[in-house]
C-alpha cells in the first residue's frame, strides 16, 4: 500500500508558477523589445529625416558662399571703377550673371549644376546622399532672385531606409547701395609692407594688390636678391613707394591685369624683367648688360618736367626741377635708360607708350656719385647714342674728342681756347658745353666735350639732324649696346614721348619722334598726384588726403596704434600673439585673424608642421615667432608690427606689415577678399574684436554699417516636401 503525502502537488504548484513567470517574463520582454524597436524605428526615422533636412542646409550654406563670393567680388569691382556712372545698376547687372554662371550647368542654358549642389556636402555623407537630375532641374530668373526648381535629395541609411525631400531653393538678389568711403581697398590687398619687400630666392608669388614702402630708410621698395624671382599676378595697384632693384641674375613678372607704380626699375646684370599690365614708373627703367626686358600692356613714364608746376603734391611739398636728387634717381623724367650690352628690349606688345622724360648723360665725381647732368633728347636713350652729343672734333682745338687729361691740363696751363661752339643752334647761353671726366685706369682720366643744350627740344633737334648724317656711326654704336629694340606697332599702338625714341632691327635703325599733347601732358601731372596718394593711404585721390594722413606711413594710416597696442596690456602683456576668431559655419570651419606683440622682433610663416599643438612658436630669447600654416590654413588676417618672414608658406589672406616682408623658399601670398572680409567679424576669448585694431575698420563691412550684407537671408527654401 502506497503511502499519500502532499510533496507532489507541491511540485506541480512550483512548475505551474515558474510556468506563469515565464510566461509574465516573455510578455513583459516582448513588450520592452516592441517598445524598444519602436523607439529604435522612431529614432532612425529621425535620424534620417535630419540627415536629408541636413543635407539641404549645407546645399543652402555653400549657394550663401557663391551668393556672398559674387556679392563681394563685384561690389568691390564696381566701387573701385570711377567710371561707372551708375553703379547700382551695374552691379545689379554683374551679380545676376555671375551668379546664374556659378549654379548653371555646362550644358543648359537654364538648368542648375548637380555637380555644383553635390560638392557643398559634407565627405562622410555625400556617398549616401542622391541628388535626383531630371528634367524639371530648372534654373528660372525672378525679378527678386533666381529659383533653382524641385532640388530632390534622397538620404540612404547604411541599413537601407531611406528619406526625401523635394523642395524650390530661391536665392535673393540684395539690395546695394553705393557710397563714398574714406577707406582705402585694403580687402584687395595681398600684402602692405611698410619698409618694403625682399625676395631672397626663387619662384615666389603674389596674387592680388601689394604695397611696399622703403627698404630701411633707402630708395628701394622692393629688392630681388642674386637669382631671386617674384611673380605679380593680377596686382590691381602693386606700388612701390622707391625702386625696384634687381640685383644679378633675378627675375621680376607682373601678368593680368596687374597695375604697376614704382619710382624706378634698376636692373644690374643678367636679369629677366617681363612687365605686363598697367606699367606707371616716375623716373626710369635703367637696363644694364645681358638684361632681357619684355613690356606689354600700357606704359607710362610719367614724370615730366611740366609736373613741377602742375602736380599738387609736387607744389605742395615745395619740389621744383632744381631740386632733383643726384644721379638722377628722383628727378621726375620718366624715361627708358639702355646702359649696358647685349641687351634684348621688347616693347613690340605695348598698345601705349608715354615717356614724359629723357636720358641724360651723368657727371661723375667718385662711384656712381653725379653733381650735374647733361641733356638728352632720346626718351628711349642707348648709351652709344651719347657720342652724338660730344662737341664734333672739328670745332675742337684740340686733337681730339676725347682728349688724354695730360693735353686738357696743357690746354688749361696756357689758357687757351680749345672748344669753339659757333654755328650750333639750341646751346646754353654761357655753358655751351660741359667737361666730363671718366677714369680709364688708377688715377688716369680721359677728358670728354659734351654739348650743353638749353632745352630737351633743343638736343632732340640736334640728334635728329645728327642720325640723319650718321646712320652708319649710329647704327655701329647700338649694334655693340643692344640686340633688339623693338618698338610699338605703329598700327595698334599709340606712342608718344617728350624726346626721340630709336629702335634697332635686324642690324638696322630707326628713329622716331612723337610729341605728348596737352591731354597727355595733364595725365601724366595727374599721375603724379595718384602715386603720391597711393603711397600715402593706397587712394588715387590726392585731393581726399587729410593733413594728418598726409603725415604718416601707410601702414600708420591703416592700422589703429593704440588698439594694437592695448591688446598686450595687463595680463597679456607677455603673450606673443592675439587670436581671433569668427563663429563655426554649418561645416564646423573658421576664419582666423592673429596679431603679433610689437615686442616680438620676427614673425615666420611657414609650411612646416611644428611639435607645438596650437601651430605655433615662439623663441623667448630671439623673440622670433613661427606660424606653421598647415596647422593655421584658416589663417586670413594677420598684422605684424615686426618683421615678417615667408619662409615656403602658402598664404591666403591679407598681411598688414609695419616692417619688412621678406620671401623665402618659394613662398605664396594670395589675397582672398570675401573670406578677409567675413574674417573682419572675428573675436578674441575678451570678446574683443579684431575690426576695431583697424582705423575705421567697421568702414571695410560691405554696407558701411560695420555689419554688412546678411548673407544668411538671401538663401530660402519653398515648396517643401518631405518623405
Amino acid at each position: 500500500m502506497i503511502k499519500k503525502n502532499n510533496k507532489g502537488s507541491s511540485t506541480i504548484v512550483v512548475l505551474m508558477a515558474v510556468a506563469l513567470i515565464t510566461v509574465l517574463a516573455t510578455m513583459v520582454l516582448a513588450m520592452v523589445m516592441l517598445s524598444y524597436n519602436m523607439r529604435v524605428t522612431g529614432e532612425n526615422t529621425t535620424k534620417n529625416f535630419y540627415s536629408c533636412e541636413t543635407a539641404l542646409d549645407e546645399i543652402k550654406a555653400g549657394l550663401q558662399i557663391e551668393a556672398s563670393e559674387c556679392y563681394i567680388k563685384n561690389y568691390l569691382s564696381v566701387q573701385l571703377d570711377d567710371s561707372i556712372i551708375n553703379k547700382e545698376s551695374r552691379f545689379s547687372i554683374l551679380f545676376k550673371n555671375e551668379l546664374a554662371s556659378r549654379v548653371k550647368g555646362n550644358e543648359g542654358l537654364n538648368e542648375y549644376d548637380i555637380k555644383n549642389l553635390k560638392s557643398y556636402l559634407s565627405e562622410t555623407v555625400v556617398n549616401n546622399i542622391v541628388i535626383a537630375d531630371s528634367e524639371n532641374n530648372s534654373l528660372i530668373p525672378h525679378d527678386d532672385g533666381l529659383m533653382l526648381k524641385n532640388v530632390d535629395v534622397t538620404y540612404t541609411k547604411d541599413n537601407g531606409s531611406k528619406s526625401r525631400i523635394v523642395t524650390d531653393v530661391f536665392i535673393n538678389y540684395p539690395g546695394v547701395a553705393f557710397k563714398d568711403s574714406d577707406n582705402p581697398p585694403l580687402m584687395e590687398y595681398a600684402i602692405v609692407a611698410d619698409k618694403g619687400v625682399n625676395v631672397v630666392d626663387t619662384k615666389n608669388y603674389v596674387s592680388g594688390s601689394i604695397y611696399a614702402g622703403g627698404i630701411d630708410k633707402k630708395d628701394n621698395s622692393l629688392k630681388l636678391n642674386n637669382q631671386a624671382e617674384i611673380t605679380l599676378n593680377d596686382s590691381r595697384d602693386a606700388t612701390f613707394n622707391g625702386d625696384i632693384l634687381m640685383e644679378t641674375n633675378a627675375s621680376f613678372n607682373t601678368s593680368g591685369s596687374t597695375g604697376l607704380w614704382a619710382r624706378n626699375i634698376i636692373t644690374n646684370n643678367n636679369n629677366d624683367l617681363l612687365i605686363h599690365g598697367y606699367t606707371n614708373i616716375l623716373n626710369d627703367l635703367i637696363i644694364e648688360d645681358n638684361c632681357e626686358v619684355t613690356l606689354e600692356g600700357s606704359y607710362y613714364g610719367f614724370g615730366d618736367i611740366n609736373n613741377y608746376g602742375s602736380s599738387k603734391y609736387l607744389i605742395e611739398k615745395g619740389i621744383t626741377e632744381d631740386d632733383k636728387k643726384s644721379g638722377g634717381l628722383d628727378n621726375h623724367s620718366g624715361a627708358i635708360l639702355v646702359n649696358g650690352t647685349n641687351v634684348d628690349l621688347e616693347i613690340e606688345g605695348l598698345r601705349y607708350l608715354t615717356l614724359g622724360g629723357t636720358a641724360n648723360i651723368g657727371i661723375p665725381v667718385s662711384g656712381h656719385n653725379f653733381t650735374d647732368q647733361i641733356k638728352m633728347g632720346e626718351s628711349i636713350g642707348i648709351k652709344g647714342t651719347q657720342l652724338a652729343y660730344l662737341v664734333p672734333n672739328k670745332n675742337m682745338k684740340t686733337s681730339s674728342n676725347p682728349v688724354a687729361e695730360a693735353e686738357y691740363e696743357e690746354f688749361i696751363k696756357n689758357k687757351k681756347a680749345f672748344v669753339n661752339t659757333s654755328g650750333i643752334s639750341g646751346l646754353t647761353e654761357g655753358e655751351t658745353y660741359k667737361t666730363v671726366f671718366y677714369p680709364i685706369s688708377g688715377d688716369t682720366y680721359m677728358v670728354y666735350f659734351f654739348l650743353n643744350f638749353k632745352d630737351v627740344d633743343s638736343a632732340a633737334k640736334y640728334f635728329r639732324s645728327y642720325y640723319n648724317n650718321n646712320k652708319t656711326s649710329v647704327n655701329k654704336a647700338l649694334d655693340y649696346y643692344v640686340n633688339l629694340v623693338d618698338l610699338p606697332r605703329e598700327v595698334i599702338a599709340e606712342t608718344s614721348a617728350e624726346g626721340n625714341i630709336i629702335g634697332y632691327k635686324n642690324d638696322a635703325s630707326s628713329l622716331k619722334f612723337s610729341p605728348i599733347n596737352s591731354n597727355v601732358k595733364k595725365l601724366l601731372y595727374e599721375k603724379e598726384d595718384v602715386y603720391a596718394a597711393l603711397c600715402t593711404v593706397l587712394k588715387n585721390d590726392y585731393d581726399a588726403l587729410k593733413t594728418e594722413e598726409k603725415n604718416r606711413t601707410v601702414y600708420n594710416n591703416l592700422v589703429d596704434t593704440a588698439e594694437y597696442d592695448n591688446l598686450f596690456t595687463g595680463s597679456n602683456s607677455g603673450d606673443p600673439i592675439a587670436i581671433f576668431n569668427t563663429a563655426e559655419d554649418i561645416w564646423g570651419n573658421t576664419y582666423e585673424a592673429m596679431v603679433i606683440n610689437s615686442d616680438v622682433k620676427r614673425v615666420i610663416l611657414r609650411n612646416n608642421t611644428f611639435n607645438s599643438d596650437d601651430g605655433y612658436e615662439y623663441n623667448t630669447d630671439n623673440k622670433v615667432l613661427k606660424i606653421s600654416l598647415d596647422d593655421h590654413n584658416n589663417l586670413r588676417l594677420l598684422i605684424s608690427e615686426p618683421k615678417i618672414v615667408l619662409n615656403g608658406c602658402d598664404y591666403n589672406g591679407l598681411m598688414i606689415g609695419g616692417n619688412f616682408v621678406r620671401f623665402n623658399n618659394g613662398a605664396k601670398v594670395i589675397s582672398n577678399p570675401t573670406e578677409v572680409i567675413l574674417t573682419l567679424q572675428a573675436k578674441d576669448e575678451e570678446d574683443r574684436k579684431i575690426i576695431d585694431v583697424l582705423i575705421n575698420g567697421k568702414g571695410y563691412i560691405i554696407g558701411g554699417s560695420g555689419e554688412g550684407t546678411v548673407y544668411e537671408d538671401l538663401v530660402s527654401f519653398r515648396n517643401w516636401k518631405k518623405e
